[in-house]
Formats: C-alpha cells, sequence, structure tokens
C-alpha cells in the first residue's frame, strides 16, 4: 500500500499534466487567427499554460500546488477525524464529580481497552499517559507537566509534516518569477526584430509569458497560504482543547483521601 505522500505526488503530477494538456486543447480550439487580438477565453487559457513548451512552467506550478493542497486537505481530514475523539465521554463532565485513584487507574484500562480495539486517537494516548503519571506519583502537578510536555510533543511532530508545505508556499511564487526572467531575457534576446513591425508579435509572446507565470503562481500561492494558515490554524485550536479537555475534566477533579491534590 502506498503511502498518503506518495499518493499525493502521483496524484499532483498526473493532475498537473491533465490540466496542462486540457489548457493547450482548449487554447489551440478557441485560437483564431483571423481575429487581431485573441478572444477572452484564449486569452485566460494561454495564461495558464494552454502553450508549448512555454506552458511547462505554469504545468510545473500547478503540480506544485496540487500536492501542496492535496496534503493539506489530507491533514484537515485527519484533524477532524481526531475532534471526533471528543464525543467518545472519555471522561467524566459533570459539574459535581470527582475521581479518587481508583477511578484514575480505571480511566487508565479504558484507555488502554480502547487502543487494543483500534481506536488510536491522540487525545486516548494523552488520557492514558496523564493517568499513568498520577498513579505512579500521585502529584497533580507532576501529571500537568507530563500533559503539557506531551501535548507539546504532539503538536511538534504534527509541525514537521508542514516543512514541505513552507517550501511549496514559497517556491511556487519563485516558479513565477524564473518562468518572468526566462520571458524578459527572451524578448531582450528578439529585440533585434523591433524594426519589423510583423515580427514585433514574437517579442510581445516572450513579454505574455513573462508576465503570465508570474500571475498564475502568485494567484495559486495565495490559495496555497490562505488554505495553509486555515488548517494549521484548527489544528492548533484541536490541540489547546484537547489539553483544556483532559485537565478540567481529569485533573482538576482528582481527590486523594478525600482531600483535593495539590
Amino acid at each position: 500500500m502506498i503511502s498518503k505522500k506518495t499518493f499525493a505526488l502521483l496524484l499532483s503530477i498526473v493532475g498537473g499534466l491533465v490540466f496542462w494538456i486540457l489548457a493547450i486543447a482548449i487554447a489551440s480550439i478557441t485560437d483564431d487567427p483571423d481575429l487581431a487580438e485573441p478572444t477572452l477565453i484564449n486569452r485566460l487559457f494561454v495564461m495558464v499554460g494552454g502553450s508549448f513548451p512555454s506552458g511547462i512552467i505554469q504545468a510545473v506550478t500547478m503540480m506544485f500546488f496540487l500536492y501542496g493542497l492535496i496534503t493539506l486537505l489530507m491533514h484537515r481530514k485527519d484533524i477532524i477525524q481526531e475532534q471526533t475523539s471528543f464525543k467518545l465521554n472519555l471522561l467524566p463532565t459533570g459539574e459535581q464529580k470527582i475521581l479518587d485513584p481508583k477511578q484514575v487507574n480505571e480511566i487508565k484500562l479504558k484507555m488502554i481497552e480502547l487502543e487494543q480495539q483500534g481506536q488510536s486517537y491522540q487525545l486516548i494516548s494523552l488520557i492514558k499517559k496523564a493517568c499513568t503519571q498520577y498513579r505512579n506519583e500521585g502529584s497533580i502537578s507532576d501529571t500537568l507537566q507530563v500533559i503539557d510536555h506531551q501535548v507539546e510533543a504532539m503538536q511538534e511532530q504534527s509541525q514537521s509534516n508542514y516543512d514541505i508545505l513552507h517550501y511549496l508556499a514559497q517556491g511556487i511564487p519563485s516558479l513565477g518569477f524564473l518562468g518572468t526572467v526566462l520571458g524578459i531575457s527572451g524578448a531582450i534576446g528578439k529585440f533585434y526584430l523591433a524594426t519589423d513591425f510583423s515580427k514585433l508579435p514574437q517579442i510581445t509572446s516572450m513579454l505574455n509569458i513573462a508576465f503570465d507565470t508570474t500571475f498564475f503562481s502568485l494567484f495559486l500561492g495565495l490559495i496555497l497560504t490562505y488554505v495553509f494558515n486555515r488548517t494549521q490554524d484548527n489544528e492548533n485550536k484541536f490541540y489547546t482543547r484537547m489539553r483544556e479537555y483532559v485537565i478540567d475534566n481529569l485533573v482538576s477533579r482528582i481527590f486523594h483521601g478525600g482531600v483535593k491534590n495539590a
């Protein structure tokens, strides 16, 4: 079975190639040599890569964008899946409910049983480790430290998956600027044709490449950055909620010998 990263990579390559082929096909169909100016549809599809071979920069840009977007959607799906763990009623939520050490151990055994049943939620793992720490040390402060360290470790592990996305968010605009440099340098290389009015379109076509690649990459970069920030924000909110859930419904309810632990 292929990994999620490999699946996202293959899907983005195929999607980018299909996008490029469709753009070329539609641009060719809508191209009318009898018109002095291209139609809006033709100009649009040429701008997004509907030409060969100059459109390859837009095709690669689309592959980068699709890979980032697919990866983010996978992260979003994982977050939504993790959030369902709050509906499992793993901890008591009644206002007057208190827990003694025996009940804390029973909660731990319940978490172990759930994991054995295939319920591999991060919330279950956090509750189990918090209960284990309290059972071993009997200290609320030490238990709180374990919770904080564990949540922080989960966040760091999750953030490591965003490294490639940071690169893509920066790399997509860079691809556009690469197209700009190539387009402008190509236009400069043909300046000698400027004396022949009939050959001016060769110069302007190179300038079109320069500006088209920049606009296309910046547009996709803005979309990817927005989705990236929203996904990361949702993930941070999940970890904050998970920490508060365990503290409010486990640690804050623990009493030992009729006296609340300090």
